[in-house]
């Protein structure tokens, strides 16, 4: 019995790395390049999006090590709500071309799912408490206040790409947590509860391309 169960952990782990699954799992490269076909290509990131240097370009291979980061890291286990995860920073980003907003080039935001200095600010702080207070100096008691200056050096700490793909899993957890584990919120394959998530949740503008987005990813992604 034992050595069955180890051949069948041998044989999963051969087909994992034929297929290019992530390591970490639950999220495949094989569905996310299937979501998102144009960050499957290797030339993907030869050329940044309007305005970005090109370093800020991550291909699906850097996406599903970052996304399924912040999936481990903040405990998210319902697929909806990876699913929601994802196709919003597929949006915010530009299709992960973009790490920090450009247009109209608003200081302090960014990372994978552009949340607003206000949740930069604390999540900077949740995972960097000694740097951030250095950093923030007089303004750490009420970063409204942080100048732009201030802003761009905290802005810094949480944009290495796992940091920056687990934004949206922090957010969901820390900052829209009726969304979180809630059976009656981000159910399964329905867009409706992803749209009063982009609508209440993360309070923004609900868009064709934000419906298009979610249904490639909702389609795609195979989560266990």
């Amino acid at each position: 019995m034992k050595l069955g169960l180890v051949l069948f952990a041998t044989v999963a782990a051969l087909v994992a790395a034929v297929h290019g699954a992530s390591p970490c799992g639950p999220v495949l490269l094989p569905d996310l390049n299937k979501a998102f076909p144009a960050g499957a290509s290797k030339t993907y990131c030869d050329k940044g999006g309007e305005g970005a240097p090109v370093s800020e370009c991550a291909t699906n291979r850097d996406a599903v090590i970052g996304i399924d980061a912040g999936i481990k890291a903040y405990k998210v286990t319902r697929r909806g709500e990876v699913v929601a995860s994802i196709a919003w920073m597929l949006f915010e980003s530009g299709g992960w071309k973009y790490n920090i907003n450009h247009t109209p080039g608003t200081i302090g935001q960014g990372t994978r799912c552009m949340m607003m200095w206000e949740f930069i600010s604390e999540y900077a702080q949740s995972l960097f408490p000694d740097e951030y207070k250095k950093l923030m100096g007089a303004s750490a008691a009420k970063p409204e206040t942080a100048t732009d200056a201030v802003k761009t050096s905290v802005i810094k700490l949480v944009l290495t790409n796992n940091i920056s793909f687990s934004a949206a899993f922090w957010f969901l957890v820390n900052k829209a947590p009726t969304y979180h584990n809630n059976n009656a919120k981000l159910r399964d394959g329905n867009l409706e509860d992803f749209k009063e998530y982009v609508t209440k949740g993360i309070v923004t503008t609900w868009t064709a391309e934000r419906e298009k987005l979610w249904n490639d990813v909702n389609k795609a992604i195979v989560f266990s």
